[in-house]
């Protein structure tokens, strides 16, 4: 354990030294090698991470010596102190997905946004990780199914921020679907009504219980109901049997999308040590015994990003 505990502590300490020193880097180098080094001592500390899940003790040491030396050059950039915030208020959670979207222009956006010159360097540089490009490969894979003609009656379960919504509209301004957005969280409810309300009307929120929601006969069945990691904030159980009652509303020849984040990707040190979300990942095999435990499924379709951080389960109904 001792052993363990050194070389976390020199893991991190060669992290904290490669980040106070990439203006200097970058200056000597360029960026393209100065990152190259920063992201190969990131990939050996998430190696040596997962070597370390399993010990409570270690895992404990690895998260004190991380809060310690790593997290205050981290929020220096907008990315790191978007991500550290997403799990205390509101404006971390709708926060960052809309800076990484917006990061994308950059004729209008630039990407070295930070507090200080190391805080701004890192922002270019989480900008490009697999965490950043996950995000937004998910707003465009959700948002193409949104513009699908035969996708009428939408419905959107943990919506977070709605871009890929409000990037739908601005691609189909005359777009004539009737979208439904579900959350438990009433200031989600008011972010996400700030922002489409300017761009569609026939849009209906529904803030509160979601089984109570889907229970409830005034809610309409539907074309495409697409859910962002359930099983995230649901214990399995909890979830399997929330994708059910989401299954009875879905039409005939209709689909159904579950994201999930996986263990295989690499940014598990920003999911649960910047952010602090402990994710309850979910494997190829367990999404595909969900499809064989419904009814009526015409086809399940699994993908998995180039990046390998989310999966997708479109089920379709006969």
């Amino acid at each position: 354990m001792k052993e363990t505990n050194t070389l976390s502590s020199k893991l991190i300490i060669d992290l904290k030294n490669q980040m106070e020193s990439l203006p200097k880097k970058i200056v000597e180098f360029g960026e393209k090698i100065a990152y190259s080094s920063l992201q190969d001592t990131f990939s050996k500390l998430q190696k040596h991470h997962k070597t370390i899940k399993e010990s409570e003790s270690n895992l404990k040491h690895f998260e004190v010596i991380f809060e310690k030396e790593i997290i205050k050059l981290i929020n220096q950039s907008f990315f790191g102190w978007y991500l550290y915030q997403s799990s205390l208020k509101n404006i971390g959670r709708f926060g960052l997905l809309e800076f990484i979207w917006a990061s994308k222009d950059q004729e209008i956006n630039s990407k070295y946004h930070g507090t200080t010159k190391v805080g701004k360097y890192l922002n270019a540089f989480f900008l490009n990780n697999d965490l950043a490009n996950a995000l937004d490969t998910y707003i465009k894979v959700i948002q193409n199914q949104i513009i699908q003609t035969n996708n009428q009656k939408i419905a959107s379960f943990g919506v977070n921020t709605g871009i890929e919504i409000e990037e739908a509209i601005k691609k189909n301004p005359d777009i004539k679907k009737e979208i439904h957005i579900f959350d438990q969280d009433p200031k989600a409810i008011e972010h996400i009504k700030n922002k489409l309300n300017s761009y569609n009307k026939n849009i209906t929120y529904h803030q509160g219980n979601i089984i109570k929601a889907l229970l409830n006969n005034k809610t309409p069945n539907f074309d495409l109901i697409y859910t962002n990691n359930l099983f995230q904030t649901l214990k399995n159980e909890s979830a399997k049997k929330l994708i059910k009652y989401l299954w009875d509303k879905i039409e005939a020849n209709g689909s159904l999308i579950i994201t999930s984040a996986t263990s295989l990707n690499n940014t598990q040190i920003f999911l649960e040590h910047i952010s602090r979300v402990q994710t309850n990942y979910q494997t190829k095999e367990s999404l595909i015994s969900i499809a064989k435990s419904l009814a009526n499924v015409k086809k399940a379709t699994y993908t998995i990003d180039s990046i390998k951080l989310y999966q997708y389960l479109k089920l379709d109904k006969e």
